[in-house]
């Protein structure tokens, strides 16, 4: 596949990848807000918790793993700490890596093996 095609289907369904599990009316939603309103934020997140495969399944961990309030209070709040520090750690080290003289060739290297262990995976 050149690569303008390839780019230009990247383009088309990165809108779709970005907002996985959103439903049509809420993404609408999201894009047609105005300023910052906590509580529909609130609703959506949990309701997104609540239909994801992968927060199904956390949360399957946390109701039959995990016993009583106190360790549920920790698991959420040293998740919810980890995501956190990830989101700050993520762009400081993104942009110092950017900013070597070989970023092109690493970025490159590295798109390669994931493409590669991605096509091996899915066959």
């Amino acid at each position: 596949m050149p690569w303008p095609r390839s780019f230009s289907i990247t383009l088309l369904l990165a809108d779709a990848a970005f907002a996985y599990s959103v439903t049509p009316g809420d993404k609408r939603y999201i894009h047609e807000i105005t300023r910052a309103k906590i509580i529909p934020f609130l609703c959506l997140g949990a309701k997104q918790m609540v239909t994801v495969h992968d927060h199904i399944v956390s949360l399957f961990g946390v109701i039959f793993f995990l016993d009583g309030m106190k360790q549920i209070g920790l698991y959420v709040s040293l998740f919810a700490f980890g995501q956190l520090i990830a989101l700050g750690v993520i762009p400081i080290v993104m942009t110092r890596w950017r900013a070597t003289p070989s970023f092109a060739r690493q970025a490159y290297a590295r798109n390669a093996v994931m493409m590669g262990t991605g096509f091996l995976l899915m066959g």
